[in-house]
């Protein structure tokens, strides 16, 4: 869940705290500090609240898949921080969150205090690099064959079996979330983000 962290209004007897502001690109909750308030922007439908939720599945997403991958994204996180009004954010993110974290810090310095990014670079080791590629476009086509997301199998992935483990509850919330994306726009995301984005390993020197 994207959030914006500020000061808490200061009294008449203290100096106001210069504003902290801090932007994720993932789900993942935010702890406050004492005397802070926080803004939240939700940019994902698995972070959402079921009300905002359904009103992201009811709105169109786009056919051409032109209109799709990581250059999109990484616009879309700065005009989220746009809409919000902020200058300059702490970016953290997490997975497919965590590369555009890191292509936020790379692209938009001018944005960016710091770059948390965590889980990022799936399909960048070079030896199985085709190997992720083509799955990325398998399971695209899956989606598209049948017209909904495999999400119970995703779930049940060896990056994913872990939260299972660990948060039953917890997982099953995150497949419920995931089984609501349209299956034509996921395979598009598939097919242009994580298998045409390039290795990490690609951008070194950069």
């Amino acid at each position: 869940m994207p959030f914006a962290h500020r000061t808490a209004p200061a009294s008449t007897t203290r100096k106001p705290a210069p504003a902290r502001r801090s932007f994720s690109s993932t789900s993942s909750a935010a702890t406050t500090a004492a005397g802070t308030t926080r803004c939240a922007i939700s940019v994902a439908a698995g972070a959402a609240s079921p009300g905002a939720r359904a009103a992201i599945r009811r709105r169109r997403r786009p056919e051409d898949e032109a209109l799709y991958g990581q250059d999109h994204f990484n616009r879309d996180a700065i005009a989220v921080l746009d809409a919000a009004r902020v200058a300059r954010a702490h970016i953290v993110g997490l997975s497919m969150g965590g590369y555009t974290a890191l292509m936020l810090a790379a692209k938009y310095p001018d944005r960016v205090l710091s770059c948390t990014a965590a889980g990022a670079g799936s399909g960048s080791p070079r030896e199985t690099r085709q190997q992720f590629i083509q799955e990325c476009r398998h399971t695209a086509a899956e989606f598209e064959r049948t017209a909904k997301i495999n999400a119970e199998g995703m779930g049940l992935g060896p990056t994913r079996v872990q939260l299972q483990i660990k948060d039953p509850i917890g997982w099953r919330r995150s497949v419920a979330h995931l089984a609501e994306h349209p299956a034509h726009a996921a395979a598009k995301t598939l097919r242009t983000v994580q298998a045409g984005r390039a290795s990490l390993y690609d951008l070194e020197g950069n």
